[in-house]
């Protein structure tokens, strides 16, 4: 295998590349990657783990592929290289002549995965598929079939084979660099292991255009953190073979910021509440539960039942979790063990344990119980130090704290000794144990007076030294534990005022002066019990969701992608109207940026230098008002093309049909923004009787074959209810030219049955040369159903429609069994429909279809359904009700949903226009927000201002380079 030619034509073909998101007028330089997502480099070493069990996939000495345990050595390595086309190669770290090899090289169930030698075959290229937080894996050859751990084992030996993907645990893998970074040889551009004129020609190229991220590091000749012509000089003198100053290497981590927090906890006394359950925050305040408030794991060994689960992650990446082994209904004295299990991602647990306390040790002998256990990893002993509250009667009839060690979590390597007791005698129990400062900080409850102390101590194991009362007054509490704020150097603790209902959150920065924080600043949506808070980064965020999604739960705003600009000495600075916001699914957005003028203008081009330019990014309710027109439901934007934009919507009616709902009105502004207060225009007039003449709803403005047509639904005045499906054509100019009727939409010939019934919402859009129209219509149930159209008659269907969606979940049936409403939104892979569905009041969502691009759209094999609303009244703030959207790119390049929802005011009648029947409600008012996309491409339309662009990403700073 050459490693320069493939490595070459692939990932040097990807260095040619425009970005996602560019930031100057030509390609910018980027780095190779194996997988879409842009997490694997290609031409670095990686280990592969099931995220199931925590088990490395293994190169077995007969050249078989299995799961173990982590070794250590070169068989658990693997090389992973782009070999083209959204495919890699996986090669043996042990010996890179083999290869992950599909035996029988197709898409057989049970075929084995195996090393052979490689030789370029379908059967050794894969696909690597990001999923929540990790990847499946599928071969070429393999169609849907992926990676699959036999029998959804733990066990060490389980042979790895292909299976039909259907999202098994034992089908999503970690693909992670050797040592948790990329060690990557500086100047080797082309990353073929070596450094050459092939380099050099690349580096000139970056100069020019830029580099991404990873080819700046590799590139930054001289480890100044920056890419300049001394980089170019430096480089050129290495290959001629002079002496140069140059680093050897440099390393990228991987390591992704802690964005959000987890909360884990039980619910109350009965065995069915003493479970795991989960919620987050993204504040570090304000906690929602996750799966709908119900738990999220129960204990399989010794009573079966948890309380005061406390979760770390461990020296070796894995996440551990200890909890009182108890049912308390059997007695608070009953348990004399602790259990504990560890997980690769937080939602599985494995190696579940049941630890001995009570009578197995000599101190031991005769406990009655073993309370809230915690570890902290001890350096000093190179093993994590357990520590609980046990009571030994006969020994000292007060439960007090102790500790043993333990190097695997699962026994306890050493006898369990005292750790601490009051030296007034008083009980101690709930300790939560940090290392700060070079000091120990155990916080904990008196459980005789019921408040939390602090006792600090220079070693893990003590002897602690009592400092103060840190809980306020004489309030009882207790379950303590402290975390810190992401970014900050502020600590809160939480504490739990049982006897009272209710949680308290307390600040400190010195870890020893509390303040109590007001009880409106911090929320949770359940009633937790004794847990402990963790932070965790985005890819974890994204499993927990997805595992147990609950109401108002979405991906967040993680970062903003770094922007650097290389501008040629007597060039011209070329500043990016857009940037890029990262995700915490991988997903990216592009946002409209505003680039600080002054700062532009201090850029002197004339000779080499490094300036930087402040940016402002604005989130969707900062770039436009919310609502954004008010009364104006259905609503529709478009861009003609012409350098206006144009907005139409339902006409509203007050009260009856006889008050409304009775023209098509059209808005047209150079800006989206400027539609808001755009002077408004009434193109068409409902008929005075007969048809045309009632309920004229759900315009849409579309632009089909050269000329612009207007789809509508119009009811008549002898049966108001006789809704149907009409188009209007313009001749010329859509706002100042002449609309003229085209007739009610026709069915094609031999279909008796489209529009025959009840239907209205049409929509239209064009695909590889093929024009479709999608309405709704009341078949049994208001249906959507999908037909082609001849462009040149945009009123007739040319062939017999599909059914593309009917209501069937459960959110596609409050008040009534309706998908209506259609909008279309493609990518280069996707058309994606999204759909609103139930009535029109606070119940009204949306849900999407998605199918190949390139698929028969006209099969209905080829359309995918999501299982629960994409945007609903529990996304949006101040709101309820939203959908019948539409989209459209304004013209600073933000991707928007534009849609309607009614005020909350709405819910409690106290809306001033309110009517208990919604259809005659003008209370639905048009707002905008942005789409953002997630790691797989899919569209995302139901973030937060907070979750679209957080706070402290709203400020960046722009490198630009001359040189």
């Amino acid at each position: 295998m050459n490693g320069l030619k493939r490595l070459f034509a692939s990932a040097g073909a990807a260095v040619l590349a425009f970005s996602a998101c560019p930031v100057t007028a030509l390609a910018a330089v980027t780095a190779g990657y194996a997988d879409e997502y842009g997490d694997v480099i290609s031409g670095a070493d990686y280990t592969i783990m099931v995220r199931l069990s925590g088990k490395y996939i293994t190169a077995a000495s007969d050249g078989n592929v299995q799961q173990w345990e982590k070794l250590g050595n070169d068989s658990q390595i693997w090389h992973i290289e782009s070999a083209g086309n959204g495919k890699c190669c996986i090669l043996s770290g042990a010996d890179r002549r083999m290869a992950l090899t599909i035996e029988n090289g197709d898409s057989t169930n049970g075929n084995n995965i195996y090393l052979s030698e490689y030789r370029d075959t379908a059967a050794q290229h894969f696909i690597l598929h990001r999923t929540d937080d990790a990847y499946y894996i599928t071969g070429e050859c393999s169609g849907n079939a992926a990676l699959d751990v036999y029998d959804i084992s733990y066990d060490n030996g389980a042979n790895i084979d292909q299976w039909d993907y259907w999202a098994g645990e034992g089908q999503k893998f970690y693909i992670r660099p050797v040592g948790g970074e990329f060690r990557l040889l500086r100047g080797d551009l082309n990353f073929d292991g070596s450094v050459d004129i092939f380099d050099r020609i690349i580096m000139q190229r970056g100069l020019v255009s830029g580099f991404d991220d990873t080819m700046s590091t590799v590139a930054d000749m001289d480890g100044n953190k920056s890419v300049n012509v001394s980089d170019m000089v430096l480089l050129s003198q290495f290959l001629l073979g002079n002496a140069a100053n140059i680093e050897t290497y440099s390393t990228i981590s991987t390591e992704k910021p802690d964005v959000a927090y987890l909360f884990a906890y039980f619910l109350g006394n009965s065995p069915e509440q003493e479970r795991l359950s989960y919620a987050v925050s993204t504040d570090g305040y304000n906690f929602k539960a996750l799966n709908g408030g119900r738990a999220v794991w129960q204990s399989s060994v010794g009573t079966k039942c948890l309380r005061d689960p406390y979760i770390f992650k461990g020296e070796d990446g894995l996440y551990y979790m200890l909890a009182t082994d108890m049912k308390s209904s059997l007695g608070w004295n009953s348990n004399r063990n602790l259990l504990s299990a560890k997980s690769t991602d937080l939602v599985h647990w494995f190696d579940e344990t049941s630890i001995e306390i009570a009578n197995k040790y000599p101190l031991m002998k005769g406990a009655d119980r073993a309370w809230a256990p915690q570890a902290i990893y001890d350096p000093e002993k190179g093993s994590y130090m357990i520590y609980f509250a046990a009571r030994v009667p006969d020994r000292d009839n007060r439960t007090i704290m102790y500790y043993a060690y333990s190097r695997d979590m699962k026994k306890l390597d050493t006898e369990p000794q005292l750790l601490f007791a009051p030296k007034n005698g008083n009980d101690a129990i709930d300790s939560d144990i940090i290392y700060q400062k070079g000091k120990y900080y155990m916080y904990y409850k008196n459980e005789t007076n019921k408040r939390i102390y602090l006792a600090t101590a220079d070693h893990a194991s003590g002897p602690y030294s009592e400092i103060k009362q840190v809980s306020e007054g004489n309030l009882g509490v207790e379950g303590p534990n402290i975390y810190n704020l992401i970014g900050t150097d502020k600590w809160l603790m939480m504490s739990d005022a049982y006897g009272d209902g209710y949680y308290v959150m307390q600040e400190t920065t010195d870890l020893e002066n509390f303040r109590t924080v007001s009880r409106s600043s911090y929320s949770f949506n359940f009633t937790p019990r004794h847990g402990y808070v963790i932070p965790i980064n985005g890819d974890q965020y994204t499993a927990l969701i997805n595992a147990y999604p609950s109401e108002g739960l979405t991906t967040l705003n993680t970062g903003i992608a770094p922007v650097e600009v290389n501008v040629a000495v007597g060039g011209t600075a070329e500043m990016s109207s857009v940037v890029k916001a990262l995700y915490s699914d991988g997903g990216r957005c592009e946002m409209s940026v505003e680039w600080d003028q002054s700062d532009i203008a201090r850029v002197d081009t004339s000779k080499a230098g490094v300036y930087n330019v402040s940016g402002r990014l604005k989130s969707s309710s900062e770039l436009y008002p919310d609502p954004f027109i008010k009364e104006r439901a259905d609503p529709y934007i478009v861009d003609g093309g012409d350098g206006y934009y144009y907005f139409t919507a339902s006409y509203p009616a007050y009260g009856s049909v006889d008050k409304g709902y009775d023209r098509i009105i059209l808005r047209r502004s150079r800006t989206v923004g400027g539609l808001a207060s755009a002077e408004e225009k009434t193109i068409w007039k409902a008929h005075s009787d007969g048809i045309l003449s009632k309920h004229i709803w759900a315009p849409e403005m579309h632009y089909i074959g050269g000329k612009w047509y207007m789809f509508f639904a119009a009811g008549a005045s002898d049966n108001i209810w006789a809704i149907r499906p009409y188009v209007l054509r313009c001749d010329g100019d859509p706002y100042t030219g002449s609309w003229t009727e085209c007739g009610q939409m026709q069915a094609s010939a031999g279909d008796s049955d489209s529009f025959r019934n009840f239907s209205l919402d049409m929509t239209y859009f064009e695909n590889n040369g093929k024009h479709y129209v999608i309405w709704a219509e009341i078949k049994g149930d208001s249906s959507l159903f999908m037909a082609e159209i001849d462009p040149a008659e945009p009123w007739k269907l040319i062939n017999k429609p599909i059914l593309l969606t009917k209501p069937e979940f459960d959110w596609e049936l409050v008040n009534n069994r309706v998908n209506e409403g259609a909008a279309v939104l493609k990518t280069d892979k996707k058309v994606y429909v999204f759909f609103s569905a139930s009535g029109t009041g606070s119940e009204y969502c949306v849900g999407r279809l998605e199918a190949d691009i390139d698929s028969d759209l006209m099969d209905t094999k080829s359309w995918k359904k999501t299982g629960r609303p994409v945007l609903s009244t529990a996304d949006v703030n101040g709101c309820a009700g939203p959908g019948h959207n539409s989209f459209v790119r304004d013209e600073k390049g933000n991707l928007l949903i534009v849609y309607h929802a009614r005020p909350d005011s709405h819910s409690s009648q106290t809306c001033g226009t309110y009517n208990k029947d919604p259809l005659y409600d003008p209370c639905r008012h048009t707002r905008l927000k942005r789409v953002v996309f997630d790691g797989s491409g899919t569209p995302v339309i139901n973030l937060s201002d907070d979750a679209e662009l957080a706070s402290q990403n709203k400020s960046i700073t722009a490198r630009v380079i001359v040189g």
